[in-house]
């Protein structure tokens, strides 16, 4: 009678602890249904980095002392980067030619420039190497940037790469170059390093936000889970270089929406890998095979016009039909802004025909470097998100 009493038992046990598993496996799958995988696409150079740092300030933990301090570094190596960018395109002919009377430099202005360019930087020694911007070093690219031949380079810098905020951080390198400086908030979002990999960033959609349980998986970015409500998302970042668009693809099952990043201001600019495609057909080359791609068929697509403020600008000085002959408008503002809408509204919509699929597109004239403009845009996104995923279910 024991021995069946104990055969039982195990019997009722092992019954309990399948139901305890099913149960458990209902839980994770009701909780991984409200999970909204949003991917942030763009060409390189697009601001996509930008936009994903500052839904990190709005919507996560920010950044802590120690990131702002393994900031430093990278920000320093930036700004050397960008000098040296600068001294090289003394040599670029289609600046000399632009540039009258020609440019003429000291000798001693030459022997510092030859010093600078013999510095270490991310582009030679990689982001993560040891470096250090002395106040020696920062005083001798502060008399740089002075220069007024420099500065009529700068005036060029359409012509060659150069982080857009480099101004910035060249005005104020002495006090970057000091000991005791440490990056604020504003630093970070104004750096620019290119995008590697595959970064996520979890949040939650709804009312008010507040941060669950961190998971570090760099420096740079972090992988950060965010309660705002009853319903959970990720934004997934991915390097913008032609190297780096191979790996998206594992990033592409059961995705929600498609965040697409698109520098209109770059309309007469070069890609950074050849210096050759421009940057605007390779972002609209890009684009349509997002939206032509049968593994998002089911995505929403939101479109970020990204560096509108730079856009308005630079229209000023370089009209937009000298460069897309096709725009027929009176070149302001509006008109030039509604032309480029609509090339990527023309060119989704055919890479939907193809694939035999029809989706509303959202557009959304973004400045990533204005927190405000960015989280009245992300709150925009999350209302498309939510009401997409209740049109789903409503058809299920």
């Amino acid at each position: 009678m024991c021995g069946g009493s104990s055969a039982v038992d195990a019997d009722q046990e092992e019954v309990r602890q399948d139901a305890a598993i099913t149960t458990d496996l209902r839980a994770v799958h009701m909780r991984e249904s409200k999970i909204h995988k949003l991917l942030l696409l763009g060409s390189g150079e697009s601001g996509k980095s930008t936009l994903f740092k500052q839904m990190r300030i709005l919507h996560g933990a920010g950044y802590s002392k120690v990131d702002l301090e393994f900031f430093k570094p990278v920000l320093q190596s930036m700004i050397v980067s960008d000098i040296q960018q600068l001294i090289r395109a003394v040599s670029l002919k289609v600046v000399a030619d632009a540039i009258q009377p020609p440019l003429i430099f000291t000798d001693e202005e030459t022997a510092e420039m030859a010093s600078i360019s013999a510095w270490r930087s991310f582009e030679t020694a990689g982001v993560f190497a040891n470096f250090d911007l002395t106040p020696d070093r920062g005083a001798v690219i502060a008399r740089m940037w002075k220069l007024p031949q420099i500065r009529a380079v700068f005036e060029h810098r359409r012509h060659f790469h150069l982080s857009d905020n480099a101004q910035f951080f060249f005005d104020k390198v002495e006090d970057i170059a000091t000991p005791s400086w440490a990056p604020s908030v504003e630093d970070i979002v104004l750096s620019r390093v290119r995008s590697v990999g595959i970064v996520e960033e979890e949040f939650e959609m709804g009312d008010g936000a507040t941060f669950r349980r961190p998971r570090r998986i760099s420096l740079l970015h972090a992988r950060r889970s965010l309660l705002i409500g009853a319903c959970c998302g990720t934004v997934v970042d991915v390097g913008g270089q032609r190297s780096e668009r191979r790996k998206w693809i594992h990033s592409f099952s059961e995705v929600s929406a498609v965040l697409f990043v698109a520098a209109i201001s770059e309309y007469d600019q070069k890609c950074w890998e050849d210096n050759v495609t421009p940057r605007i057909t390779e972002s609209l080359t890009l684009f349509s095979s997002i939206c032509g791609a049968t593994a998002l068929a089911r995505a929403s697509v939101i479109v970020f016009l990204n560096k509108s403020d730079l856009f308005r600008d630079k229209l000023r000085k370089y009209p937009l039909q000298a460069h897309l002959p096709s725009y027929v408008g009176d070149g302001s503002y509006e008109s030039a802004s509604l032309f480029m809408k609509n090339l990527y509204l023309e060119a989704g919509q055919k890479a939907f025909d193809e694939i035999g699929t029809r989706r509303t597109m959202y557009f959304h004239f973004t400045t990533a470097t204005d927190k405000n403009n960015v989280k009245t845009v992300f709150n925009d996104v999350k209302s498309i998100v939510l009401k997409a995923a209740l049109q789903k279910v409503q058809l299920m």
